[in-house]
């Protein structure tokens, strides 16, 4: 089953009048089908805004019903438990799936329902547990998976805010220098005309002419990254497709998505085949394309399972799409003809996730020193060009 997102339309109906429905739809050109089989002319079509509560609820949640399943409560009554707690996200995640259950839904139809709720890991990952022969053990899994991730975003958020702080304030420095310091000090020393004023002036208008061409790189840049952001998040199809392969192409930044991404698919692909050994790579594959979130590595990963129902082997299968690390390669080769296909998945997970970790604690390693030295080559250009000039020029009065 696909995963569904909410999408508010705005039609026309058969009386001319202009109404508003929310429709669960794979994407937009699926939501606009809908409004016209229910005789409604789609004018404007949006994407729900999602009401995410956010990775702690997220993980408070997942924790809540391990402890819950723990305790020897199967799944729906430990979801019937979670809705009847106090007024809270938990409560209102809880009763939404409670109330999707009751209508007939199996717990996994309910999750996916839920993506508004869930990132499409979480949800993905939970609308395994039926399939799962412990969900407990996929619970725990999951929740430790998370908890990961999150002292990792933590680290990360921590360690750029100092960097962040000297940033800004050395943006708004070469601003206000640029714009409103450096103009008056060429007036006054045009006005004076003293010795080495000439010297100074030239220097005044370079640095002015700096700034100019640094706020306009500042919001090019800015303006580049919101757009890309907007379209990402907005795209789908072909122009998705395009997006997101164009993000893997970037130096670094495509590299740490790949490996992020081939992380998760590890993490799925080891819970799954050690869940329900009834699953083959080809289903586990499938079930696993619901956590990631770059759809062109979705599409490869369709291709790779289609190869691998024709009966090509699981290392020549991914080998063959010549996208992904070669470290994956040589362990399917390793662990194919393994009975325990999970264990060979796990330690591909260990593997890209210590290495990603080990990335990361390099990039924050480098990023204060790195700032420090820019804020430092700034602040000596500014004491060569303009303070040494206009103390030599002040002290020609």
């Amino acid at each position: 089953m696909e995963q569904k997102t909410l999408y508010t339309c705005k039609c026309i109906d058969e009386n001319g009048k202009i109404v508003r429905k929310q429709i669960a739809a794979t994407d937009r050109k699926n939501a606009s089908a809908q409004c016209e089989e229910k005789n409604l002319i789609p004018i404007r079509i949006s994407q729900k805004r999602k009401r995410n509560p956010g990775m702690s609820t997220q993980i408070m949640f997942v924790q809540t019903l391990e402890e819950l399943l723990r305790s020897g409560l199967n799944i729906e009554e430990s979801i019937g438990v979670l809705s009847s707690t106090g007024k809270n996200n938990l409560q209102i995640m809880a009763s939404k799936i409670e109330s999707s259950i009751k209508k007939g839904n199996s717990f996994s139809q309910s999750i996916i329902q839920m993506s508004e709720y869930f990132d499409p890991m979480v949800s993905g990952m939970l609308s395994l547990g039926e399939k799962s022969t412990s969900i407990y053990e996929l619970i725990l899994n999951l929740r430790i998976f998370m908890e990961t991730r999150k002292k990792t975003r933590e680290k990360i958020i921590g360690a750029f805010i100092y960097p962040s702080i000297v940033f800004v304030s050395l943006i708004s420095f070469i601003l206000i220098c640029g714009f409103y310091i450096l103009p008056k000090m060429q007036d006054m020393f045009l006005i004076l005309s003293t010795t080495g004023s000439d010297e100074l002036t030239s220097n005044i208008t370079a640095m002015k002419n700096f700034s100019r061409f640094f706020l306009s790189v500042t919001l090019a840049l800015l303006t580049l990254s919101a757009l890309v952001f907007i379209i990402e998040r907005k795209a789908s199809g072909e122009y998705r497709l395009l997006i997101d392969k164009f993000l893997l192409g970037i130096p670094f930044l495509g590299n740490f998505i790949l490996e992020n991404e081939t992380m998760k698919l590890c993490f799925s692909m080891e819970t799954i085949c050690k869940g329900n050994r009834t699953y083959s790579i080809g289903e586990a594959l499938k079930e696993s394309e619901k956590i990631m979130n770059n759809h062109f590595l979705i599409n490869i990963i369709e291709k790779t399972r289609e190869q691998i129902i024709k009966g090509t082997g699981l290392k020549q299968s991914f080998e063959s799409q010549k996208i992904f690390p070669k470290e994956m390669e040589l362990w399917l080769s390793i662990g194919e003809n393994s009975a325990d296909q999970g264990k060979t998945f796990e330690k591909l997970r260990i593997y890209f996730q210590e290495k990603i970790n080990r990335k990361t604690e390099k990039i924050l390693k480098a990023t204060e020193p790195a700032v420090t030295f820019v804020t430092g080559i700034v602040i000596l250009l500014v004491v060569i060009k303009i303070v040494i000039p206009t103390l030599n020029a002040l002290s020609t009065l």
